[in-house]
């Protein structure tokens, strides 16, 4: 690690997050010695106790806290603190970190993580660990088109050359925030994280999933109607947004051609009627291009 002291911004966005929030503050107050953080969070309307948690928490381990009134999205939430970074903060930090408030930052990650970021002659991005979840299961790095990623050994530590980085823990440089800009908020919840990754790569830049830290990921093991409905639902503008015939066509079809039928195959074995019925909403809503919030699912 070099002697500068890198500058961070931190952005935690909450909702109903009461459970995992206290946790996730302390745990990131332990993943750094070298570095200076300036920790926000952002709640997007929660009604349980998560607010009275943060206020006991203020001074201590977060900055200051931005409370909404409704759930406005993810990427709207980030952007309020993004857009404030970029216009009157930009030469006060050297990097952002997104993180979920059900993910505790591994004991020295940031560390190291902001010194491959910002010390590397490498044209990087951003960064992020690899995620075991509470169920025991680590999620995949695998390429959005299925193709084998590479590795690179960057700061004598093992690296995956991604076209994707974890929205539970994402550190990306304020010099790449610059120039791809901020979240589109036109997807409100899922895959806003992989729009921004791609338009990354496609300005040039790499992106990085340490294979050597891990990092858990508090998921919970419940699908909900909500998540189903719009992971599928954003496929479509995903799809439309940033990729052209024949590539657009080809990844649909892994999509929808691979992954739905086995998803949906789940859902009539569990008798999850609900979640059918999310996924088939979910299909017609992205065929029709809808964005934003849904009214049903919220």
């Amino acid at each position: 690690m070099k002697d500068k002291l890198y500058k961070i911004k931190v952005i935690i966005v909450t909702f109903n997050s009461e459970e995992v929030i206290e946790t996730c503050l302390k745990k990131l107050s332990e993943s750094y010695k070298q570095c200076y953080l300036d920790v926000v969070v952002v709640d997007n309307g929660s009604s349980d106790s998560t607010l009275d948690i943060l206020a006991e928490s203020q001074g201590r381990y977060l900055k200051y806290q931005i409370v909404l009134s409704e759930n406005l999205g993810w990427g709207h939430a980030n952007n309020i603190v993004l857009k404030d970074v970029l216009e009157k903060e930009a030469n006060n930090f050297d990097a952002v970190l997104l993180l979920n408030p059900d993910a505790e930052a591994p004991k020295g990650a940031l560390d190291v993580f902001a010194d491959v970021l910002l010390s590397s002659s490498n044209r990087i991005a951003g960064i992020s660990p690899y995620l075991v979840e509470s169920t025991g299961r680590i999620a995949p790095m695998k390429s959005l088109f299925g193709k084998k990623l590479k590795h690179v050994v960057i700061k004598g530590a093992q690296h995956v050359l991604s076209d994707r980085l974890h929205g539970a823990f994402m550190l990306i440089s304020v010099d790449a925030l610059i120039k791809v800009g901020l979240i589109d908020e036109n997807y409100f919840l899922y895959m806003e994280e992989v729009d921004w990754c791609v338009r990354a790569k496609n300005m040039g830049y790499t992106l990085l999933i340490s294979e050597e830290i891990s990092m858990l990921h508090r998921v919970d093991s419940e699908e909900r109607p909500h998540r189903i409905y719009y992971q599928w639902r954003n496929e479509f503008y995903f799809t439309y947004k940033n990729f052209k015939f024949p590539v657009a066509a080809y990844y649909l079809i892994r999509r929808f051609f691979l992954t739905l039928p086995s998803a949906m195959l789940s859902f009539f074995r569990l008798m999850r009627w609900d979640l059918v019925k999310a996924c088939v909403y979910g299909v017609l809503d992205g065929v029709r291009f809808k964005k934003g919030k849904s009214k049903e699912y919220t």
